[in-house]
């Protein structure tokens, strides 16, 4: 019966560790290094309608969402250049000329592959244009990575020491 009151504690600290901790941090090798895929492989193909006269539609923003103006595009398909121009104070490009297929759309900072369709066989999924993230690599939800690892071990190690004093003054017996 002594035991109730321990694991009830060690419950708890466990509980209460598991909700302050991102799970990544318990579930994570710190010392694995993480391997970054080519882009190619990482790069998703966005279905865009083309507008009247085969026009190919976009917009540049930097990692922030602030529109690039003067940037430099570059549209491809199948490995030449098809054309070129250069984004307007918002960030705003247009292409025109353009037919059916998949493309890539290049800045200096950032592309983007999209298959194109002509306006009478696009999908309704399709999108009116093309987004370009130019800049720097954009990090989406990782909490304690890279020089922030050392921290997650001391929060770890912190909490661990909390939930280990408050199981062995549990287990304690009371003074008389």
């Amino acid at each position: 019966m002594k035991r109730l009151p321990l694991l009830q504690y060690a419950a708890t600290g466990m509980a209460g560790l598991g909700l302050v901790l991102p799970a990544g941090v318990l579930a994570a090798d710190v010392n694995q290094t993480p391997v970054s895929a080519s882009a190619a492989e990482t790069q998703s193909i966005s279905d865009v309608r083309l507008g009247e006269g085969g026009t190919l539609f976009g917009q540049v923003l930097d990692v922030q969402g602030a529109p690039l103006a003067q940037a430099t595009v570059t549209v491809r398909c199948a490995g030449s250049d098809v054309a070129s121009t250069v984004t307007d104070t918002q960030g705003s490009f247009s292409v025109g000329g353009l037919q059916g297929g998949v493309y890539e759309v290049t800045t200096d900072g950032g592309s983007g592959t999209f298959r194109l369709w002509t306006a009478d066989a696009s999908p309704p999924s399709a999108n009116k244009g093309a987004l370009i993230v130019s800049g720097g690599e954009t990090t989406r939800g990782q909490f304690f990575r890279g020089p922030n690892k050392a921290g997650a071990l001391v929060m770890v190690g912190l909490l661990g020491g909390v939930v280990a004093a408050g199981i062995i003054t549990a287990a304690q017996p009371s003074g008389s």
